[in-house]
């Protein structure tokens, strides 16, 4: 894997998964959101705000940077939202699990 230099905030399993719809072949599915150093934030040009980890069939890793995270929330194009992701990863990481 590329070291990319950054710090994962909150991280949660997601998909079929983590709603308890896994079929025997079903991958594992990670989402996150990340920070980067300081001076990541304070170059001009526009940097790749995702990171995106397909380590084998099994494993499939994704994430936001925070910033990306916050735009993603606000928008009003639902189709760009990652309501559901977000949302079950700030429930899990409030210790809230099962139907809300």
């Amino acid at each position: 894997m590329v070291d990319e230099n950054l710090t994962i905030l909150l991280a949660a399993e997601s998909g079929s998964r983590a709603w308890g719809f896994a079929s025997p072949d079903s991958d594992y599915d990670v989402r996150f959101i990340y920070i980067r150093p300081r001076g990541y934030y304070l170059r001009l040009e526009k940097r790749r705000d995702v990171c995106e980890w397909i380590l084998d069939e099994m494993l499939d890793i994704n994430g936001w940077n925070f910033n990306k995270t916050l735009q993603l929330m606000q928008s009003s194009d639902q189709s760009k939202k990652p309501g559901c992701v977000l949302n079950d990863i700030f429930l899990r990481a409030l210790g809230i699990t099962g139907s809300v």
